[in-house]
């Protein structure tokens, strides 16, 4: 199957590092990585990723839109996995995705657990209806036409709003950790 990965990154680097660090261990092949960067220092790619820069300086919505447009443009392949630079991943989870994209056009995870690095909290964030961005994988068309209609930072909203054919699963262990609180790099 034929997958793309696709990261927004800026001025993260001690979290895009660790994101390699998780990639790299994928039990799944991949075509490409592509990574958005629009922080005022280049982040270091050592994994062979795409990396298109654009410029820096717009607010967190404006930035979240501006990357997802661009990296939605630059995708070829007919999935696309969204891999944020500051979550944890399983090594399992690209070929767990892999396998529920064969029988869907949107896949992903629930519940949502978030991990606070900051005050050593994880919460299960209980949703039942919808992933994540940092857990869900669809075709690349698919977004493409969500996005023409999202606002703000709230993407995964708009994907999981559209009804298609899903595979919306509740495992017994995460594949994704939503990891809050870094105490360097950019917010958001």
């Amino acid at each position: 199957m034929s997958l793309t990965l696709l990261t927004l990154t800026g001025d993260r680097p001690h979290q895009f590092a660790l994101c390699e660090k998780y990639v790299a261990r994928f039990n799944a092949r991949f075509d490409e990585w592509i990574v958005i960067d629009d922080g005022e220092i280049p982040t270091k790619c050592t994994r062979g990723q795409r990396v298109i820069r654009l410029q820096p300086g717009k607010g967190a919505a404006d930035s979240f839109q501006t990357n997802l447009h661009a990296g939605l443009s630059a995708v070829q392949s007919p999935n696309v996995v969204f891999i944020e630079d500051d979550d944890w991943y399983h090594n399992w989870y690209l070929a767990w995705v892999e396998q529920q994209l064969h029988n869907h056009m949107l896949v992903g995870e629930a519940p949502s657990i978030y991990f606070n690095l900051e005050h050593r909290l994880i919460r299960n964030m209980g949703n039942r209806a919808h992933a994540s961005l940092c857990q869900t994988a669809c075709r690349t068309n698919l977004a493409r036409q969500a996005l023409k209609h999202s606002r703000g930072t709230a993407f995964d909203m708009e994907l999981w709003g559209m009804s298609v054919p899903r595979s919306l699963s509740q495992t017994s262990q995460p594949f994704v950790v939503g990891m809050k609180g870094h105490l360097t790099g950019r917010k958001g």
